[in-house]
């Protein structure tokens, strides 16, 4: 057999594309180019950063490449939640949503081009999700069922053009949920889910106390808006966010209130941890507009024993990384700066 000078390998892809491009294009081409290049700017630098390769571009669309199954999906879920506060920023004909796709399978390199059906079946997954969000493959959820902080729906077998047996889709959405008939049932893991369980009741347990924070914008207190705080008796003695994984943080943060006074010009502020991943912080107006609010829109994030949350205005536009911890009844936070570990607040 004549050798056809490609190799063959196994990789995870990453498809994503605009929905309705064409139509924002006819209503206005510059402000579409304007929006798609500042939306593409997002894309490209979180595919890098989460070890990506993009291996072809054609107008809206984007094919990346990932040696990891889980920095793909973690990848798909920043830039979904980085659009949609873009996204918010203009108006509402004017946004651009992106859907995205991933599969993983085997796939032909050609001159660094990806080729085959490993390609064609995340370009199909991606024309089945909804806009703004992910459809991943039956052999990426495998992979990644029980190592992300999101839970997964059940799309069942899908055919899809040019493919000839029926694809298996799982769309992923914003809270865990429970999937029938997945390995961890079938291997009847209840122990495991058990203290899984416990932990995010602690988590929202330490989120439900008042704490006093001083942070690098200014001097605040969290507060879990959803229930009444708890004693800090109630907690178990020493505990910490470094030992919870993403799903718990994010239902310890989801949420959470920061009320304090910026260090600058001790103006009032108040940051809002939204459950979609956005934050809203707002400040009191000076001068000429003095006595109105200011609001900006930032993000949040969660990694296994990491939280962090950034926006432009709030403290020096610099990533800010809390953790909590809890030594005896002794509440305290911490943040990570330039390297360093910088006592906050700590007491309720």
């Amino acid at each position: 057999m004549e050798s056809t000078g490609c190799q063959r390998r196994l990789a995870t892809i990453l498809a994503a594309d605009v929905v309705g491009y064409s139509k924002l294009m006819a209503q206005d081409e510059e402000a579409t180019v304007r929006t798609l290049r500042s939306h593409r700017n997002i894309i490209d630098k979180l595919i890098a950063r989460h070890e990506g390769r993009i291996f072809n571009t054609a107008g809206d669309a984007v094919l990346a490449e990932f040696g990891s199954v889980v920095e793909a999906v973690r990848c798909a879920i920043s830039i979904q939640d980085e659009l949609r506060v873009r996204n918010a920023e203009l108006v509402a004909d004017r946004q651009m949503l992106f859907r995205i796709g991933i599969n993983v399978g085997d796939v032909l390199v050609n001159d660094g081009d990806l080729l085959g059906d490993g390609v064609n079946i995340a370009a199909r997954l991606e024309g089945i999700a909804q806009p703004g969000g992910i459809c991943i493959s039956g052999s990426t959820f495998e992979q990644v069922k029980n190592k992300l902080s999101v839970g997964f729906k059940d799309l069942g077998p899908q055919r899809v053009k040019n493919i000839p047996e029926p694809i298996s889709a799982f769309g992923i959405t914003s809270a865990p949920v429970s999937v029938a008939g997945s390995a961890d049932a079938a291997a009847g893991k209840g122990s495991s889910r058990a203290a899984g369980t416990t932990r995010r009741k602690l988590g929202v347990a330490i989120a439900a106390a008042v704490l006093l924070v001083v942070v690098a914008g200014g001097v605040g207190y969290w507060q879990f808006s959803a229930r009444a705080p708890a004693p800090l008796s109630s907690i178990p003695t020493d505990i910490s966010t470094d030992e919870m994984h993403a799903d718990e943080i994010r239902t310890f943060m989801s949420g959470m209130k920061i009320v304090g006074n910026r260090k600058l010009d001790g103006q009032p502020f108040t940051i809002v941890l939204n459950p979609d991943m956005t934050l809203t912080y707002e400040f009191p107006r000076t001068g000429e507009l003095s006595g109105t609010m200011e609001r900006a829109n930032g993000t949040w994030r969660t990694e296994d024993f990491s939280f962090c949350m950034q926006v432009r205005q709030f403290g020096q536009g610099r990533e800010l990384c809390p953790r909590i911890e809890k030594n005896g009844l002794k509440l305290t936070a911490r943040a990570r700066q330039d390297g360093m570990l910088l006592p906050w607040t700590l007491s309720k």
